[in-house]
Protein backbone atom coordinates (compact mmCIF):
# COMPACT_ATOMS: atom_id res chain seq x y z
CA UNK A 1 0.00 0.00 0.00
CA UNK A 2 1.71 3.18 -1.23
CA UNK A 3 5.12 1.70 -0.37
CA UNK A 4 3.96 1.45 3.26
CA UNK A 5 4.23 5.22 3.79
CA UNK A 6 3.75 6.00 7.46
CA UNK A 7 4.23 9.76 7.51
CA UNK A 8 1.20 11.54 8.92
CA UNK A 9 1.34 15.27 9.55
CA UNK A 10 0.36 16.65 12.96
CA UNK A 11 -0.45 20.34 13.29
CA UNK A 12 -0.09 21.32 16.95
CA UNK A 13 -0.30 24.53 18.93
CA UNK A 14 -2.41 26.23 21.54
CA UNK A 15 -6.19 26.20 21.11
CA UNK A 16 -7.47 28.94 18.76
CA UNK A 17 -4.05 29.34 17.15
CA UNK A 18 -5.08 28.31 13.63
CA UNK A 19 -4.46 24.55 13.70
CA UNK A 20 -7.82 23.77 12.08
CA UNK A 21 -7.41 26.12 9.12
CA UNK A 22 -3.82 24.99 8.51
CA UNK A 23 -4.98 21.36 8.65
CA UNK A 24 -7.63 22.11 6.04
CA UNK A 25 -5.09 23.94 3.84
CA UNK A 26 -2.61 21.05 4.01
CA UNK A 27 -5.48 18.68 3.20
CA UNK A 28 -5.84 20.37 -0.19
CA UNK A 29 -2.50 18.87 -1.22
CA UNK A 30 -3.00 16.07 -3.78
CA UNK A 31 -1.30 13.51 -1.52
CA UNK A 32 -2.86 14.44 1.88
CA UNK A 33 -6.33 14.46 3.33
CA UNK A 34 -7.46 16.16 6.55
CA UNK A 35 -8.99 14.09 9.34
CA UNK A 36 -11.07 15.40 12.25
CA UNK A 37 -9.25 16.12 15.50
CA UNK A 38 -8.57 12.76 17.08
CA UNK A 39 -7.71 13.57 20.74
CA UNK A 40 -7.02 9.92 21.57
CA UNK A 41 -3.65 9.02 20.06
CA UNK A 42 -1.54 10.92 22.59
CA UNK A 43 -3.06 9.14 25.58
CA UNK A 44 -3.00 5.87 23.64
CA UNK A 45 0.77 6.22 23.13
CA UNK A 46 1.32 6.94 26.83
CA UNK A 47 -0.76 3.89 27.78
CA UNK A 48 1.17 1.86 25.22
CA UNK A 49 4.42 2.83 26.94
CA UNK A 50 3.00 1.63 30.27
CA UNK A 51 1.89 -1.63 28.64
CA UNK A 52 5.36 -2.13 27.20
CA UNK A 53 6.92 -1.66 30.63
CA UNK A 54 4.52 -4.20 32.12
CA UNK A 55 5.19 -6.57 29.21
CA UNK A 56 8.95 -6.47 29.80
CA UNK A 57 9.00 -6.25 33.59
CA UNK A 58 9.79 -9.94 34.10
CA UNK A 59 12.81 -9.87 31.83
CA UNK A 60 13.38 -13.01 29.75
CA UNK A 61 10.27 -14.60 31.26
CA UNK A 62 8.07 -12.00 29.58
CA UNK A 63 7.06 -12.43 25.94
CA UNK A 64 8.29 -9.03 24.72
CA UNK A 65 11.74 -9.45 26.26
CA UNK A 66 12.06 -13.13 25.39
CA UNK A 67 11.33 -12.39 21.72
CA UNK A 68 13.62 -9.33 21.62
CA UNK A 69 10.78 -6.99 20.69
CA UNK A 70 12.20 -3.55 21.30
CA UNK A 71 10.28 -0.49 22.41
CA UNK A 72 10.68 1.30 19.06
CA UNK A 73 9.51 -1.72 17.08
CA UNK A 74 6.56 -2.19 19.45
CA UNK A 75 5.42 1.41 19.05
CA UNK A 76 6.03 1.58 15.30
CA UNK A 77 3.92 -1.54 14.70
CA UNK A 78 0.94 0.07 16.41
CA UNK A 79 1.61 3.28 14.46
CA UNK A 80 1.57 1.38 11.15
CA UNK A 81 -1.74 -0.23 12.13
CA UNK A 82 -3.30 3.14 13.02
CA UNK A 83 -1.99 4.65 9.79
CA UNK A 84 -3.40 1.82 7.67
CA UNK A 85 -6.73 1.97 9.52
CA UNK A 86 -7.10 5.71 8.87
CA UNK A 87 -6.07 5.41 5.21
CA UNK A 88 -8.45 2.51 4.60
CA UNK A 89 -11.45 4.43 5.97
CA UNK A 90 -10.92 7.59 3.92
CA UNK A 91 -13.93 6.87 1.71
CA UNK A 92 -16.13 6.46 4.81
CA UNK A 93 -15.03 9.91 6.03
CA UNK A 94 -15.74 11.43 2.60
CA UNK A 95 -19.20 9.85 2.58
CA UNK A 96 -20.01 11.33 6.01
CA UNK A 97 -18.76 14.71 4.83
CA UNK A 98 -21.04 14.28 1.79
CA UNK A 99 -18.06 14.50 -0.56
CA UNK A 100 -17.76 12.43 -3.74
CA UNK A 101 -15.41 9.45 -3.54
CA UNK A 102 -11.95 10.57 -4.51
CA UNK A 103 -10.07 8.91 -7.32
CA UNK A 104 -6.77 10.37 -6.09
CA UNK A 105 -4.72 7.91 -4.05
CA UNK A 106 -3.84 10.08 -1.05
CA UNK A 107 -1.18 8.31 0.97
CA UNK A 108 -0.91 10.73 3.88
CA UNK A 109 -3.27 12.29 6.38
CA UNK A 110 -3.07 15.44 8.46
CA UNK A 111 -4.45 15.81 12.01
CA UNK A 112 -4.86 19.25 13.57
CA UNK A 113 -5.43 18.32 17.22
CA UNK A 114 -3.90 21.24 19.17
CA UNK A 115 -3.64 19.22 22.39
CA UNK A 116 -1.01 16.99 20.80
CA UNK A 117 1.60 19.66 21.50
CA UNK A 118 2.00 17.92 24.88
CA UNK A 119 2.27 14.47 23.25
CA UNK A 120 4.82 15.05 20.50
CA UNK A 121 7.37 12.68 22.06
CA UNK A 122 4.82 9.85 22.40
CA UNK A 123 3.43 10.40 18.89
CA UNK A 124 6.96 10.40 17.48
CA UNK A 125 7.34 6.88 18.93
CA UNK A 126 4.15 5.74 17.17
CA UNK A 127 4.98 7.50 13.91
CA UNK A 128 8.78 7.84 13.63
CA UNK A 129 8.51 9.42 10.17
CA UNK A 130 5.71 11.86 11.08
CA UNK A 131 5.98 15.57 10.43
CA UNK A 132 5.04 17.97 13.22
CA UNK A 133 4.04 21.55 12.45
CA UNK A 134 3.91 23.67 15.60
CA UNK A 135 2.05 26.96 15.40
CA UNK A 136 3.47 29.59 17.69
CA UNK A 137 1.02 32.41 18.22
CA UNK A 138 1.53 35.13 20.85
CA UNK A 139 -0.36 34.06 23.95
CA UNK A 140 -2.35 37.29 24.16
CA UNK A 141 -3.61 36.79 20.60
CA UNK A 142 -4.78 33.27 21.42
CA UNK A 143 -6.47 34.40 24.65
CA UNK A 144 -8.14 37.34 22.88
CA UNK A 145 -9.43 34.94 20.23
CA UNK A 146 -10.85 32.66 22.91
CA UNK A 147 -12.52 35.61 24.63
CA UNK A 148 -14.00 36.82 21.31
CA UNK A 149 -15.29 33.33 20.60
CA UNK A 150 -16.85 33.20 24.05
CA UNK A 151 -18.66 36.48 23.57
CA UNK A 152 -19.84 35.57 20.09
CA UNK A 153 -21.26 32.20 21.06
CA UNK A 154 -22.38 33.33 24.55
CA UNK A 155 -20.80 30.29 26.17
CA UNK A 156 -20.08 30.37 29.85
CA UNK A 157 -16.40 30.75 30.61
CA UNK A 158 -15.33 30.50 34.22
CA UNK A 159 -13.46 33.45 35.62
CA UNK A 160 -10.76 31.16 36.99
CA UNK A 161 -10.07 29.67 33.55
CA UNK A 162 -9.86 33.11 31.96
CA UNK A 163 -7.67 34.37 34.82
CA UNK A 164 -5.35 31.38 34.43
CA UNK A 165 -5.01 32.15 30.71
CA UNK A 166 -4.23 35.80 31.41
CA UNK A 167 -1.69 34.84 34.09
CA UNK A 168 0.00 32.39 31.70
CA UNK A 169 0.13 35.12 29.05
CA UNK A 170 1.81 37.54 31.41
CA UNK A 171 4.41 34.92 32.31
CA UNK A 172 5.07 34.00 28.69
CA UNK A 173 5.27 37.51 27.25
CA UNK A 174 9.07 37.43 27.09
CA UNK A 175 8.97 33.94 25.58
CA UNK A 176 6.51 35.13 22.91
CA UNK A 177 8.82 37.99 21.98
CA UNK A 178 11.72 35.59 21.59
CA UNK A 179 9.63 33.22 19.48
CA UNK A 180 8.42 36.00 17.20
CA UNK A 181 12.00 37.21 16.76
CA UNK A 182 13.02 33.71 15.71
CA UNK A 183 10.19 33.49 13.20
CA UNK A 184 10.85 36.99 11.83
CA UNK A 185 14.43 36.05 11.01
CA UNK A 186 13.40 32.79 9.35
CA UNK A 187 10.72 34.24 7.08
Amino acid sequence: MHNDVNKPVFVVGSPRSGTSILTWCLGQHPNMFPVPESNWMGDFAVNLAISYQVGTARGERAVLSAMDIGRDEFFAQFGRSINQLILSHRDDLNRKRKMPPSSEPKARWVDGTPEYSTHIFALRKLFPEAVFVKLCVPCLTSTASRARNWWQTKRKLTNTGFARSRHACRRSRLTDQRLSAVFDTQI
